[in-house]
């Protein structure tokens, strides 16, 4: 299938450095792929592995400042930019650590939807939240009124309009990304409700496709995985 034109991009740095072969490979398997893929690759210690991908995506190696949001939120903004420059259709942003299913750009740019995310989920303290953000009740304080959605508020899947997303993983249309800047915040919750207000003046809203659900791994996560992966290979050589 031909490549679809969007413009992916992620962020990569050394919390989550064990991602890198992983994401690698879920690009690789997108099915349509991005047209562009950018990495910007904070990790110092180690450059990333650029054989690992063949050139499909492009890794801009960046020194990392002290202020780590405000240089993703600049990202972001270069994103934006390049894609309106080079005439990208759509925006994809994806952390190292999120693996979307092959089909996701399909599934989200068929939606028809402006702004929409795939569905990941998190344990905290047994309790299953998305990456979707509800609003509990009217108020004033917006932060307060604020709480993640629940698994079970997604079922039946399907596609349903929330008050925001976390912004590790959204997909935008030429009609959003063309109009919006984001804004510099001190943590991601104000970054959703900046991102919410700035949708909102547009007259557009922000939606959640539970029905294409992504995996996020955790460091300890990665490092299992890596962990298994290596003595099934030991026990492949010794057989």
């Amino acid at each position: 299938m031909s490549k679809m034109n969007v413009l992916a991009a992620s962020i990569y740095f050394s919390e989550i450095q064990q991602a890198w072969p992983m994401f690698a490979e879920s690009i690789n398997c997108m099915s349509p792929s991005p047209k562009k893929t950018v990495v910007f690759d904070l990790f110092e210690q180690r450059k990333l592995d650029q054989s690992l991908v063949e050139g499909l995506i492009e890794i801009r190696h960046i020194l990392r400042e002290k202020n780590l949001m405000a240089q993703v939120t600049g990202f972001r903004n270069q994103t934006l930019l390049e894609a309106k420059k080079e005439s990208f259709d759509a925006v994809f942003f994806i952390h190292p650590n999120i693996f979307a299913p092959p089909d996701v750009l399909q599934r989200l740019f068929d939606s028809g939807k402006d702004a929409i995310a795939p569905a990941f989920y998190s344990n905290y303290n047994g309790v299953i939240h998305s990456n979707a953000m509800k609003k509990t009740r009217q108020g004033l304080n917006e932060k307060a009124n604020l709480d993640m959605v629940l698994f079970g508020e997604l079922l039946p899947s399907g596609i349903k309009e929330v008050f925001g997303v976390s912004l590790e993983t959204v997909f935008l249309r030429k009609p959003v990304f063309e109009k919006i800047k984001f804004l510099e915040t001190e943590t991601a919750l104000l970054e959703m409700i900046a991102f919410h207000e700035q949708l909102q003046k547009l007259g557009k809203g922000i939606f959640i496709d539970s029905g294409t659900v992504c995996s996020k791994l955790g460091p300890t996560q990665l490092m299992s995985y890596y962990y298994f992966k290596a003595q099934n290979a030991v026990e492949k050589l010794a057989e």
